[in-house]
């Protein structure tokens, strides 16, 4: 059984990094569970996990972001693709707009109707007043998010509903 899990485990990173239009290749990256699932809404390149230095509490501290791949001068030319405009974004901005967006659809009426077998009927009943980000959520539910620069994220969920979330 654990020979059968690995192999589906190294299919699933090949066919990240085994897409076919070169532009959009990526290598497999566990750094978090928002890689290889974020796309720029500007130009379709993927987000790109980075730190920043942001004000914190009075005080400067290296907090994670995510960039357009093509905003880079140097993945430019190395790709061969335009600079993106796209803003960056802050990963824990993105965190809370996800769980805000999870609580409104859990207070939607028609979501209270879901199947009982599907995965996110599941997580929006576990889901409790102000819970914190669960990287389980996020990857039991999400196979993209498209990011816009005026902060708005579309999520395509596993089973091909179409939710909105705002920054």
């Amino acid at each position: 059984d654990e020979w059968e899990v690995a192999q589906d485990e190294i299919k699933r990173r090949y066919d990240i990094s085994a897409i076919k239009d070169r532009n959009l290749r990526q290598g497999y990256s566990s750094a978090s569970v928002f890689s290889n699932h974020l796309f720029c809404g500007h130009c379709g390149q993927p987000l790109n996990r980075g730190s920043d230095r942001l004000l914190h509490d009075g005080k400067k501290e290296n907090a994670p972001i995510w960039r357009c791949r093509a905003t880079s001068a140097k993945n430019c030319a190395k790709g061969g693709y335009t600079r993106c405009q796209a803003k960056r974004k802050q990963e824990a901005k993105i965190k809370e707009s996800f769980m805000r967006m999870l609580s409104e659809l859990k207070d939607r009426e028609e979501f209270s109707n879901l199947d009982k077998a599907n995965t996110l009927h599941g997580v929006l009943m576990s889901l409790e007043d102000d819970a914190k980000f669960k990287d389980e959520y996020f990857r039991d539910l999400v196979d993209r998010g498209v990011v816009y620069n005026n902060g708005r994220i579309e999520y395509t969920f596993k089973s091909g509903m179409k939710v909105t979330s705002l920054l």
